[in-house]
């Protein structure tokens, strides 16, 4: 692993399939890891910052039907204690794109660590009505 995983807060895989062929596919990975991180262009980020706040785009393969499965990688620190934070960073403007599907992601050890699970857990939510 490269400098990248050394955060903190560890870091958040997300497997996307997108439309092809290769090189559109590949175009559009890298969009991912720049909307859903910074939501603007690419050059108006320092390059100096660049590697530390875009989504890295770990691999890109061909599945099936002229689609590709993207691995995107994004810092730990990009997401809050708010799960919002971790939609806005999956799904965010790329969720706005018909060719563009969210399969699954993974985090690290060190990012799992920082959310505690339910605050009510099974007890406090029956006695709030859920079921």
């Amino acid at each position: 692993m490269d400098d990248r995983s050394s955060g903190s807060l560890g870091f958040m895989t997300a497997i996307y399939e997108v439309d092809g062929p290769e090189p559109r596919a590949r175009a559009t990975a890298e969009r991912i890891c720049v909307d859903q991180t910074i939501e603007a262009e690419k050059d108006l980020l320092p390059s100096l910052l660049q590697s530390s706040i875009l989504g890295h785009l770990d691999g890109l393969r061909p599945i099936s039907g002229g689609r590709y499965e993207a691995t995107i990688r994004y810092h730990g620190e990009l997401i809050g204690a708010d799960c919002s934070d971790l939609l806005n960073i999956l799904y965010g403007t790329s969720s706005l794109r018909g060719d563009v599907k969210v399969l699954s992601f993974t985090m690290t050890n060190e990012r799992l660590s920082f959310w505690c699970g339910p605050r009510f857990g099974i007890d406090g939510l029956s006695d709030l009505g859920c079921q």
